[in-house]
């Protein structure tokens, strides 16, 4: 259970305040009823420049008034305009409040990072050599390694889209899980999906549709796109909540904006 958020083509004053918001979510963020406030079991932001990863900075700490987040923001504002920036707040669900069980996970320019649980993920059919680089408890960084191994060898943004979808349709397919909202980067794409499995009887009994949300903003001002969790309130960002089962992809390079169904 934890809050995403991603900028792209931001320019410094706009994703700093966009990120300073967003770790106020550590704090005041929606929660599933019932649960106690607050998404304070781990931070981590990440920054590319020029599609190559510039900044990655994470701790299994509160990011609210914390002096190493607002350090992290000020080092992503330091680098000018980024074409890619990621937040995530954790609230655990799998795995104890350790830096290997932070969000986002990173292998060479890729990077991952997901609000939900995957029920079984040792059932994801991952190769004994992507089994090896699992360093954490979590579901997400096997489902993490299982994109990388689905990627393989693609040499064109189709192609590496339909491996992400097809890593998405798989446990889908196979497992159950509450949610598979994701934030997926290669520094130069964006790909955000909204996933919330509505048979699943925790989604059901704690009414978590309205808790895995995913919201696609624009901001008039800076000409950022943004995705995160919940609509941040900053009034030259105008928001559109995702339905579910559907993908956003977003080519900083062309400028383009796509959102499709899974």
């Amino acid at each position: 259970m934890c809050r995403l958020l991603a900028i792209t083509d931001g320019k410094p004053e706009s994703s700093e305040q966009i990120l300073g918001m967003f770790g106020e979510l550590a704090d005041c963020g929606c929660v599933p009823v019932g649960k106690p406030k607050g998404h304070k079991d781990g931070w981590g932001v990440a920054a590319y420049d020029g599609g190559k990863l510039a900044v990655f900075e994470k701790e299994p700490a509160d990011a609210y008034q914390n002096p190493a987040y607002r350090a992290a923001v000020g080092k992503v504002g330091g680098l000018g305009k980024t074409n890619i920036v990621i937040g995530h707040l954790r609230k655990a669900a799998v795995g104890g409040n350790t830096l290997q069980n932070t969000h986002p996970f990173v292998k060479g320019q890729f990077l991952l990072c997901h609000n939900g649980s995957i029920m079984h993920e040792e059932r994801i059919p991952l190769s004994p050599a992507a089994k090896k680089q699992v360093r954490g408890e979590t579901d997400t960084e096997p489902f993490f390694y299982y994109v990388l191994q689905m990627m393989a060898g693609t040499k064109t943004a189709h192609a590496a889209r339909r491996a992400f979808v097809k890593a998405v349709q798989y446990v889908k397919k196979h497992l159950d899980y509450t949610a598979l909202n994701i934030i997926f980067t290669n520094g130069r794409y964006v790909w955000a999906v909204r996933e919330v499995n509505a048979k699943n009887d925790k989604v059901r009994e704690l009414k978590l549709m309205n808790y895995y949300t995913l919201y696609d903003g624009y901001d008039r001002d800076s000409g950022a796109r943004i995705i995160c969790s919940e609509p941040l309130k900053i009034k030259t960002i105008l928001w559109k909540k995702l339905n579910n089962h559907m993908l956003v992809e977003i080519d900083t390079k062309r400028d383009t904006h796509h959102v499709m169904s899974l």
